[in-house]
């Protein structure tokens, strides 16, 4: 009865260690709002509560690897005349 009383009490409690982190960043790179960012991680901004918002590095290089999107070419406009064939 004891240990089932143990089990229970175990399995209500929220832990600790596989508590989900808060996402963040932006729609492209995505990282983890942390207190201290692991050695394959770069620190962006800051996150809410002093932590700071860990991105992996190789997400940044991949991302800064994308070309940019060419601009398209401004439309060019021909004016055409009326043309007299009688002349010749």
């Amino acid at each position: 009865m004891r240990l089932l009383l143990i089990i229970a009490v175990l399995l209500f409690q929220k832990p600790t260690a596989t508590e989900q982190l808060q996402k963040c960043w932006n729609q492209y790179i995505h990282g983890t709002c942390r207190k201290i960012c692991r050695v394959s991680e770069v620190r962006e901004v800051l996150c809410e509560n002093g932590r700071y918002c860990c991105v992996s590095v190789l997400q940044v290089e991949a991302r800064r690897k994308l070309p940019k999107p060419t601009r398209p070419r401004p439309r060019t406009y021909a004016l055409t005349l009326p043309q007299d064939y009688d002349h010749i």
